[in-house]
């Protein structure tokens, strides 16, 4: 597994194993860790429901919400009808992209955060040792 694909409750055990004695921390982080894991509990029976209720029938999981027009219904929309409903899917793929280009940056600045904390603790370390 590379660093930047390390799980909540990864990164929790290695701040864990960085902080030391400081109860406080340690309550701390022992409290996002019970927060991360009720959350993925929730997710994981919300994505079960949703896959009872909408079954994948041939589409990606990211797209199983999407059901295409049959042709016949496309052939009897007006050309305003069909200019308003390419729009749409236009405006939504722009949205998507713009979705995953934020949560991409994000992703990238905690990981960047995650690298400088490991840095600055690697730096404390050897100071320690030194000593």
């Amino acid at each position: 597994m590379e660093q930047d694909e390390l799980t909540i409750c990864q990164c929790i055990e290695y701040l864990d194993s960085i902080v030391g004695d400081d109860k406080n921390v340690k309550d701390c982080l022992d409290y996002i860790e019970r927060k991360a894991k009720a959350m993925d509990k929730k997710l994981r029976d919300y994505k079960s429901i949703f896959e009872e209720e909408h079954p994948l029938d041939g589409n990606s999981f990211n797209f199983s919400h999407f059901n295409p027009y049959s042709k016949s219904t496309l052939k009897r929309m007006t050309k305003d009808e069909l200019i308003d409903h390419i729009n749409i899917l236009y405006i939504n793929w722009k949205n998507t992209d713009n979705t995953c280009e934020r949560i991409s940056r994000l992703a990238k600045q905690l990981y960047e955060k995650l690298e400088q904390g490991r840095s600055e603790n690697a730096k404390k370390l050897e100071d320690k040792e030194n000593e």
